[in-house]
């Protein structure tokens, strides 16, 4: 970013080999991502002081919330194989493949206009939050990874978000050279509400998938584990196997 006595008025970029300038008179946005946004800021001098001087970057404006404050959602998983072939699957095949594509391209119809996680909702998961925290995504087939392909199997997911992580993560730089990839923390887990919500996310997942509607096609527990029963074993399971949804944010 450019600076002029406190203020961007424009950035440096690479672009075809060349450093090129671009320069705004009224306001510079700039939005590269939860990640990389604090990154730009902190390489531009914008950021902690003592982090800046640190990696020996001059600081222009001393912004210690810069690069603090990440977030992101954590999502737990409960699936089963399915006992009727009426989940997606069988979009793997090239000839399915070509239908779906053919009705969407005549008609912007059929499931090749779905995203495919289109039946959810907002959780209680106990007692003590105001709001919902948990939300519940729900599709018809279950999908693994398979030598670096996505393989789907004939079963059906639930799918959870915490909504309101109270865990707080960090991005930090790794060197002043803009093409090297900053460090994220996220630090996922470390209050201990977040691990408890997710356990109880689990708890009311199970509820809902062996309610008696479930029954003619609730077939084997893929995840979690079918041994996976008490607050200990469950607890183990998210820690071993939550994953992010990709929603960073908070820098």
């Amino acid at each position: 970013l450019l600076m002029d006595g406190g203020r961007v008025t424009g950035a440096a970029f690479i672009r075809n080999g060349t450093e090129q300038e671009a320069r705004c008179d009224a306001e510079v946005i700039l939005s590269a991502g939860a990640v990389q946004s604090p990154q730009i800021l902190m390489l531009s001098g914008i950021g902690s002081a003592d982090t800046l001087n640190a990696m020996n970057i001059t600081p222009q404006i001393d912004l210690p919330g810069v690069g603090q404050n990440l977030q992101d959602h954590l999502s737990i998983d409960s699936a089963y194989y399915c006992k009727k072939p009426i989940t997606l699957h069988t979009l793997t095949h090239p000839m399915k493949k070509l239908s779906v594509g053919l009705k969407w391209l005549a008609t912007r119809s059929g499931i090749g206009a779905s995203h495919i996680w289109e039946m959810g909702g907002f959780v209680f998961g106990n007692d003590q939050v105001t709001h919902p925290n948990l939300q519940y995504h729900f599709t018809p087939v279950y999908s693994d990874w398979h030598n670096r392909k996505i393989r789907l199997q004939q079963g059906y997911v639930l799918t959870c978000d915490q909504l309101r992580p109270k865990s707080r993560g960090e991005v930090k730089l790794r060197s002043t050279d803009p093409h090297d990839r900053p460090a994220s923390h996220f630090n996922y887990m470390s209050h201990p509400d977040d691990t408890r919500e997710l356990v109880e996310a689990l708890k009311v997942m199970q509820e809902l998938l062996t309610q008696p509607a479930f029954d003619e096609f609730r077939g084997e527990r893929i995840n979690p584990a079918p041994e996976a029963k008490t607050d200990s074993e469950l607890e183990a399971w998210v820690r071993a196997y939550s994953s992010t949804d990709y929603h960073p944010c908070g820098t």
